[in-house]
């Protein structure tokens, strides 16, 4: 019995060394990769929409000035002020 408790207490141990030694190896790489992605972007660009993937900065602009489903909803729904277009866009999606 003590025998197994001598095991099971140093399985521990290694186990905790060994995190310990891959947090400290793999931090400097992790903020290493980190830093060269960021060396290539350009402040000024963060100003700007991106609508790649929806609205990124400014949600109004992108509320305004989109005719996704996703706005009509949002413009609906959650602000109450539909633009004439969005009841047709709503009714599209609810007749498929």
């Amino acid at each position: 019995m003590a025998s197994k408790l001598k095991t099971s207490l140093a399985m521990g141990v290694i186990a905790v060394i060994a995190l310990i030694i891959i947090a400290i190896v793999g931090l400097p790489r992790l903020t290493g990769r980190r830093a060269e992605t960021d060396k290539g972007t350009d402040m000024s660009k963060k100003d700007e929409p991106q609508f790649k993937y929806g609205f990124r900065y400014d949600p109004m602009k992108w509320l305004a000035g989109d005719e996704s489903l996703q706005a009509a909803r949002i413009r609906t729904f959650l602000f109450e002020d539909p633009r004439p277009g969005d009841a047709k866009i709503i009714q599209a999606e609810i007749d498929r």
